[in-house]
C-alpha cells in the first residue's frame, strides 16, 4: 500500500488549481458539488460527418515533473468548513472539447488535480478522512443531474470506470481500507455508491484514485472514460455539456450530528 504525506497536504492545497464550480454548495464537510463537463463543436464532415483536513495527493510528495498542457477545468473542490467525517476533495471530471461526430464515442478523462509549487499533475481521486474514533463505517454516494446544454440531456451517456484503487495514508491498515466500489456513473440518478467502509474499516484518510498511476504523465487519463452511444451522437450540438455532481459521505446514526458542525 503507498503512504500518503500528509506533510505536504497544506502545501499542494494552497497551490492547487481549478477554477470553483459556480454555485458549488461546499459548506458542508460530508457534501460536496463539483461538476462533470464535455464540449462539442461542429465537425467538417470528414469522418462519419475548504478548509480543515487537507485532502492530500495520492502517493505523497514526488520529484517527477510531467508536462502536460493542463486542461480548462482541472482540479477538484473542497469543503469551507471541517468535521470529524469529511470529504477532505473530490473531483471535476472534465473531457475535453471534440468534434461531432455521429457514432459511438468513447472520450477520456482530461481532468487532472495540479500542484503548481511542485508543478506535478495528479490524476483524479476523491479523498475521505475518519477521524471520529471506533471505526463506525461510512459510505460515499454520489447523485447527478442531467448532462445537459440547457436544451437537449444526453441520457444514454455515461462515466466508465476502468481503472480505480484504494489508496492509505498509513502503512499497514491493508485490512482497515474502504472498498472501492463504482463501475460506472449514471447520470440524472441518485445514491450511487462510489466507496464504502464497514464497521471496523475506514479509519484515518482514504483516497479512491481514478487510474493506474497517482501521478499523470498523458494529456487525458483512461481510468475514466465518457461513453456516448450513438443515439446521443445525433443529438450533439455545438455547446457545452455539463452534469453537477454532489458527492455525500454518510456514517452511522450516532455520529450524523458530529460531522456536520454548527452553522
Amino acid at each position: 500500500m503507498k503512504k500518503l504525506n500528509l506533510l505536504v497536504a497544506a502545501t499542494v492545497l494552497a497551490s492547487m488549481t481549478g477554477s470553483l464550480v459556480a454555485g458549488a454548495a461546499n459548506v458542508s464537510p460530508t457534501k460536496l458539488d463539483t461538476e462533470g463537463h464535455v464540449k462539442f463543436h461542429a465537425g467538417n464532415g470528414g469522418e462519419n460527418g475548504g478548509e480543515g483536513e487537507k485532502p492530500t495527493p495520492p502517493g505523497g510528495e514526488t520529484e517527477e515533473k510531467p508536462e502536460i498542457e493542463n486542461p480548462e477545468n482541472p482540479g477538484g473542490e473542497t469543503p469551507e468548513t471541517s468535521g470529524p467525517l469529511m470529504i477532505n476533495i473530490a473531483p471535476n471530471f472534465d473531457f475535453g472539447d471534440h468534434e461531432i461526430k455521429v457514432g459511438a464515442m468513447s472520450l477520456e478523462n482530461e481532468s487532472v488535480i495540479t500542484s503548481k509549487d511542485a508543478n506535478v499533475n495528479y490524476t483524479s481521486y476523491v479523498q475521505v478522512t475518519d477521524v471520529r474514533g471506533g471505526q463506525k463505517g461510512w459510505t460515499l454516494s454520489l447523485d447527478t443531474t442531467a448532462l445537459t446544454d440547457g436544451k437537449d440531456s444526453l441520457d444514454g451517456t455515461f462515466i466508465k470506470v476502468n481503472e480505480k484503487r484504494i489508496v492509505g495514508n498509513v502503512e499497514g491498515l491493508e485490512a482497515s481500507a474502504p472498498t472501492a466500489i463504482a463501475e460506472q456513473i449514471e447520470f440524472n440518478k441518485t445514491g450511487q455508491t462510489i466507496m464504502t467502509a464497514d464497521a471496523q474499516k475506514g479509519g484515518g484518510t482514504w483516497s479512491m484514485v481514478f487510474g493506474k498511476e497517482d501521478i499523470q504523465k498523458t494529456e487525458t487519463n483512461s481510468g475514466l472514460t465518457l461513453e456516448i452511444p450513438a443515439t446521443d451522437s445525433v443529438k450533439l450540438a455545438e455547446a457545452d455539456y455539463t452534469s453537477t455532481l454532489t458527492w455525500n459521505l454518510t456514517g452511522s446514526t450516532s455520529f450524523a450530528e458530529a460531522a456536520t458542525p454548527a452553522k
